[in-house]
């Protein structure tokens, strides 16, 4: 059973690419800045806090009071920078989250837990401390989601919400905007995370994943269209298998879906 899986879930793509998706028109230079920021996440610490790495001297964004925090159980990693666009003149803070590396067992080990657990914690991680919170009580907190992918998000879970919030805090409150931006396995995170933060009561402004893998049931998939659908980019290329896995019974989220090369 196991080896029919995952030759299913790796192998084949479906034909529709998945279901409640949206394509819709983008501008690019956004897409190419965000795929920028989540490039540098698998640079090394130095490169990426001083912004030399390869994709930041090419790229037209350049972030400030890049802060980095490691997650050692999971070989993991995510930083925050400040960042002026068009669309934020007076600055967004940016959650990076990194995804897989090749040499990581335990990431691997996330990829390959399947099938559903309910999602714990979600929207109770922070406190009345950190600024002005929105009400998002009617938000769902328990939903269904892939167990390897949440089970890594919970080793993040109170380290993004506590940086975060400490961040939006210092820039002036709980209001200030927070865009979030993962590829491949750091998509999957970075799902999770702005779920999460909605949930906390964050001003989630965006969302741009790159490469993601699908992360949860219909369920999830409603709940989180109903809070994020309009703020979310789900950005793949078609011929990558990562995006379209696991197949059933993982369902891919309702929000905006553009076909594109993802090349980090």
């Amino acid at each position: 059973v196991l080896a029919v899986y995952l030759c299913l879930t790796f192998l084949v793509v479906p034909a529709g690419g998945g279901s409640n998706k949206v394509k819709l028109a983008f501008e690019k230079d956004p897409a190419t800045q965000w795929a920028a920021m989540a490039s540098a996440a698998y640079r090394p610490v130095d490169k990426l806090t001083s912004w030399t790495c390869g994709p930041c001297e090419t790229a037209e964004i350049k972030p400030k009071d890049i802060v980095t925090q490691t997650i050692p159980e999971a070989d993991g990693l995510f930083y925050t920078s400040v960042v002026k666009t068009d669309s934020h003149p007076n600055g967004v803070l940016v959650l990076t989250l990194r995804g897989t590396l090749l040499e990581s067992a335990s990431t691997w080990e996330s990829d390959l837990d399947f099938f559903y657990m309910k999602s714990t914690g979600i929207g109770k991680h922070t406190n009345d401390h950190f600024g002005k919170k929105q009400d998002a009580s009617w938000l769902p907190t328990e939903v269904d989601v892939h167990p390897g992918f949440f089970k890594l998000y919970q080793m993040y879970q109170k380290k993004v919400i506590r940086t975060v919030a400490e961040d939006t805090y210092i820039l002036h409150d709980q209001n200030y905007p927070v865009i979030v931006v993962g590829h491949s396995l750091g998509g999957a995170l970075a799902t999770f995370a702005a779920y999460d933060l909605y949930a906390s009561g964050f001003n989630v402004a965006e969302v741009w994943t790159f490469g993601s893998p699908r992360v949860g049931s219909e369920s999830f998939a409603s709940a989180y269209a109903q809070a994020l659908s309009h703020r979310t980019w789900r950005i793949v290329n078609n011929n990558d298998k990562v995006p379209h896995v696991p197949h059933y019974p993982m369902d891919h989220l309702s929000l905006i879906h553009i076909s594109e090369p993802t090349r980090l």
